[in-house]
């Protein structure tokens, strides 16, 4: 192949990134790209012998993309300290992704969710983020324990990914574009959300023993949610279907449609039961404690345990969001429980808590990295004690980042 061929050749691959992610990669007509292209599409032909020869060329070239822009901060930090491997990191690695989202929804599509890759794939990403942040500079440099590496740099991926997700979903809550989006990344990442110059560090074992759950704080689970969770436990999240879950329920599939029929009421009413059986345990624990530092810690413990006591919940919110579901609540999400969280609006009016960080994205990115390591824990099998250390350092690194903490 010449290299004109081979540049025409990229050409049809990146019109297609662009052309299909419109539709979040749901319709992949070759005649959509050669028509952006203004070619036939026999000449597309010339190049893919059809459609799945050039998804399959896609993910190839995403691969040699993401790793190309790995080796670039790597590149960077060579001789230079970590905080400036972050910067990179922030400038190159993020500031990419932030202006071409449209490679982020491939990557969900063809890689998270699919079958037996989304496994490796997550390995992969975890891995070269390893690379870019090896664990003795990073100890080293900000006297971090070589044990909590791990959570370190699962952190910063999960923070970047959190918000890239933010902007390529249209959620106008980080007003300002990519711009803005990197300026709220480095400062969770590099220094956090602390405005406070002193290190406030609570009393971690005191607030583990004092938030404790009974039995009567957590709500009944109907029968479809405890039957999707088991299905999920036994076959894994891709492999669920309406099919298995009418099976365990003894239900035809039928039956199964026409109780989902009014899918977004009934998830609503699933999901809003959960919020506010959580909310008031926020209202009674985590409100009475004076410091915000206090009470992060607490959220972070009482919505762990809560979680740890709601295995069936957490793996069918973990369904609906791997079969990629669209769920359109029938009434404003926010307004039933944005009361549970004065405590973190009290924290920005003081002065405490930076401002940067719009409230609702706040509270999502602390469920979302939770959820995370939830995820991590569940999978390794480990008690849940185990799960301590793990939220004592997201707590310093969420208030003080990386460099701070």
């Amino acid at each position: 192949m010449t290299d004109k061929q081979k540049r025409r050749r990229e050409e049809i691959i990146e019109t297609a990134f662009r052309v299909w992610s419109e539709s979040s990669f749901k319709k992949t007509s070759l005649s959509a790209v050669a028509t952006r292209m203004g070619i036939s599409k026999t000449a597309l032909y010339r190049y893919f012998s059809g459609k799945e020869a050039l998804l399959q060329a896609m993910e190839e070239y995403f691969l040699r993309l993401y790793n190309h822009l790995c080796d670039e901060v790597i590149r960077h930090r060579d001789e230079r300290s970590v905080a400036e491997a972050l910067e990179a990191y922030n400038r190159i690695f993020v500031g990419f992704f932030a202006r071409n989202s449209h490679y982020l929804r491939f990557a969900q599509i063809r890689f998270i969710r699919k079958p037996q890759v989304g496994d490796s794939f997550l390995a992969m990403t975890f891995r070269r983020n390893m690379d870019l942040f090896p664990a003795e500079p990073l100890a080293r440099e900000f006297g971090w324990r070589m044990a909590q590496i791990p959570v370190i740099v699962r952190y910063i991926l999960s923070v970047s990914n959190f918000l890239l997700a933010v902007e390529h979903c249209g959620n106008e809550e980080i007003a300002g574009g990519a711009e803005s989006l990197l300026e709220v990344n480095r400062r969770l990442i590099i220094s956090g959300i602390s405005l406070n110059r002193d290190r406030q560090i609570p009393d971690f074992q005191m607030i583990e023993e004092r938030c404790i759950l009974s039995e009567g704080d957590f709500p009944e689970t109907d029968r479809v949610t405890y039957a999707v969770s088991e299905v999920v436990a036994e076959n894994g999240l891709w492999n669920t279907t309406v099919e298995k879950i009418a099976h365990r329920l003894g239900m035809s599939k039928s039956s199964l449609y026409f109780y989902f029929e009014n899918r977004d009421e009934m998830l609503w009413k699933l999901i809003e039961q959960e919020r506010q059986a959580f909310g008031a345990l926020v209202i009674r624990d985590i409100e009475p404690m004076e410091s915000f530092s206090d009470q992060l810690y607490a959220y972070f413990v009482l919505h762990a345990r809560y979680l740890w006591g709601r295995p069936e919940f957490l793996a069918t919110m973990n369904w609906y969001r791997f079969q990629d579901i669209a769920f359109h609540p029938p009434e404003d999400p926010i307004s039933s429980v944005i009361r549970f969280y004065r405590f973190v609006e009290e924290a920005v009016e003081a002065g405490v808590m930076s401002e940067k960080v719009p409230l609702l994205s706040f509270l999502r990115l602390l469920n979302f990295l939770l959820m995370q390591e939830l995820s991590e824990h569940f999978r390794r099998g480990n008690d849940f004690n185990q799960l301590f250390p793990i939220l004592r350092t997201l707590h310093q690194l969420l208030l003080y980042g990386v460099q701070g903490a």
